[in-house]
């Protein structure tokens, strides 16, 4: 019964929402599947949605001139699934047809044919095309072939999640004592008032916030839950933080929620939901900014020429936090997905089921996650280079933070060499790659020309969202 309301859903968003296929959704007619041809463009548009979140394909649904919706339904002895799944055998290595789950749905008295297609898993999915197998992804509603990078982030983010399956941890905690006097000079970049921008290299980004995982240690799970919704504007957006207030007990109060919004290696970091809104509202302004922002030591080539930048929130909530991501695209914003991560199953989960409920989406169970998520950093009495006061929020009542050098800013290996446990990649990495952090004061500070700062602790979760993202919250005294 829930895949036939979703499909209705679909179909219906379909017929009123210009523009409303995507990386993840796609309407095709009833005609693509009645030729080998048209099978052959079928079967490379699901093995592009593999090669990233997954997606659904409907079949039997066409608008016409006059923007009315045709409904072609498939008759109750079609073999059109045989020929599909011949057809992923003979052009798809790895074969897209073993994640890929196809469904005849009703709909207005007739039969649809709805694909569902998973995430690749542990290699991107190559389709045969005059003779070559070469892998693809969705852009839009259309098709671009897999640049390098980007196959290496797809295996980047796999090799995260096939370590996750041998460790038991989920966090591991260190102390460090780094030489900042052999420390080359760490870039400082110029920001406006209110906001931080910060480097951010490769495929990674930085969000700064409260936090909101903590757990005994030696604790080997964490529970995800996440939908895609349907936010394409600043506004949209906005409403999944009114419903996330009205069903939750989760707090938005000025200043509590971080968030960053990154292009190219340069990001912008906020605090505050209405701040986060008010930079998608003024998205070119923002990028315009990050642009701007490359030109500025140290020097980088990776500024998109059709900038889309991505945007990630998040605040804690009970058990745990809540998170939101979404991508510009020129026009509106795509690929919206939000969920919370908890450190245990919440006793009264009613409040998160509300909030999916009220967004038209159902999660049926918690996404159990294992291996190293979690890096806490102590720190000792050394101290931190060029530490700058800023308020990042523009709420009177926002704490100050000390934004100081990363101590850790193109020497990967001094963490690597103290820590005397297996940091992953996909922390490390990014880690090497971030200029300067803010720190939340402890006990205040002095206003004095020789301020000294000292690092007390950083913690920084990972997850794998459209880039690996960095949630972290950290003190200073």
């Amino acid at each position: 019964m829930r895949i036939e309301q979703e499909t209705k859903r679909l179909v219906k968003r379909f017929a009123s929402e210009p523009g409303v296929e995507s990386e993840e959704f796609d309407c095709k007619s009833k005609e693509i599947v009645e030729s080998s041809d048209g099978r052959k463009k079928l079967v490379k548009v699901l093995s592009a949605m593999a090669n990233q979140a997954g997606g659904t394909v409907i079949i039997g649904v066409r608008k016409e001139q006059s923007d009315s919706l045709l409904i072609q339904g498939f008759p109750v002895d079609s073999e059109v699934v045989q020929y599909i799944t011949q057809t992923a055998l003979e052009y798809t290595t790895p074969p897209v047809s073993d994640l890929v789950d196809v469904n005849f749905v009703e709909y207005s008295g007739k039969r649809l044919l709805r694909i569902d297609v998973d995430k690749a898993r542990e290699k991107p999915i190559q389709f045969k095309e005059k003779g070559d197998y070469v892998p693809w992804i969705r852009v839009g509603d259309g098709m671009d072939e897999m640049s390098s990078d980007q196959l290496l982030s797809f295996f980047q983010v796999r090799k995260r999640e096939e370590y996750s399956l041998f460790s038991s941890e989920i966090e591991q905690r260190v102390s460090i004592n780094v030489d900042l006097d052999s420390q080359d000079n760490v870039p400082s970049l110029r920001s406006p008032s209110n906001w931080l921008i910060t480097t951010s290299e490769g495929p990674s980004m930085f969000v700064f916030g409260e936090p909101g995982l903590t757990h005994d240690f030696g604790k080997s799970v964490l529970y995800h839950v996440e939908e895609y919704v349907h936010a394409s504007s600043a506004e949209e957006i906005e409403e999944v933080f009114n419903i996330l207030e009205q069903t939750t007990d989760t707090s938005l109060l000025p200043s509590r929620l971080g968030y960053a919004i990154k292009l190219g290696d340069r990001q912008v970091v906020g605090r505050g939901h209405r701040w986060f809104v008010e930079d998608l509202e003024k998205i070119d302004q923002t990028i315009r900014l990050l642009e701007e922002s490359h030109t500025e030591e140290p020097q980088s080539d990776n500024v998109p020429s059709d900038p889309r930048p991505i945007a990630v929130a998040y605040v804690s909530c009970s058990a745990g936090i809540f998170w939101i991501e979404t991508q510009w695209r020129g026009d509106h914003f795509s690929r919206t997905k939000c969920g919370f991560v908890f450190t245990d199953i919440p006793f009264d989960s009613s409040g998160y089921q509300s909030f999916f409920r009220e967004l038209g989406k159902h999660p049926d169970v918690y996404q159990q996650r294992r291996g190293l998520q979690m890096l806490t950093i102590s720190g000792d009495s050394q101290h931190l280079g060029h530490p700058e006061v800023v308020n990042i929020s523009s709420h009177p009542d926002a704490p100050e933070y000390m934004v100081v050098d990363n101590p850790l800013y193109h020497r990967i290996d001094e963490l690597q060499n103290q820590a005397r446990v297996n940091i992953p990649e996909y922390i490390s990495n990014p880690l090497n790659g971030l200029n300067r952090i803010p720190l939340e004061i402890v006990g205040g500070y002095t206003e004095s020309n020789d301020r000294m700062v000292e690092l007390d602790s950083l913690t920084v979760f990972s997850k794998g969202l459209l880039m690996n993202t960095m949630f972290v919250s950290g003190w200073c005294r």
